[in-house]
């Protein structure tokens, strides 16, 4: 069965404050369910670049139902891809730092250290690992 996405119409009545709670609730859903594009698009019409006629949606979202909150997340959201993004950057250059040291060094390091606790790093590691093991 095909994924059914919310129109843009649905999306910008929900922004606004409009929708009833059983169609907001199925959206919130959907959207918590990490739809991107949905995801996209509601940052879109909050962020104030919604198309013209769009007045409520421009100001912001509304201040109560799920409005408040949904700004939240999607800044949160912003905020944790930059910080992926740079963890990912960095990934490589921790793993030649990480493995110029001996392994007993390398277990007291990760252990003990913040800035190897990175789950880009496990994966950098992983994908290197398995690189080696099919070269091998």
């Amino acid at each position: 069965m095909a994924e059914r996405h919310p129109s843009r119409e649905h999306l910008a009545r929900f922004v606004r404050g409009e929708l009833a709670a059983v169609p907001a609730k199925r959206l919130v859903r959907h959207l918590l369910a990490g739809c991107g594009r949905c995801l996209a698009e509601t940052r879109r019409l909050w962020t104030g670049s919604a198309p013209p006629g769009a007045g409520a949606a421009a100001e912001g979202p509304p201040a109560a139902g799920y409005g408040g909150l949904f700004v939240r997340l999607l800044a949160a959201g912003a905020e944790r891809e930059a910080a992926v993004a740079r963890e990912q950057e960095a990934a490589p250059r921790l793993a030649a730092e990480l493995l110029r040291h001996p392994p007993d060094r390398r277990l007291t390091l990760v252990a003990n250290c913040a800035r190897f606790a990175s789950i880009a790093l496990c994966e950098h590691l992983l994908e290197s690992a398995a690189a080696l093991a099919a070269d091998d």
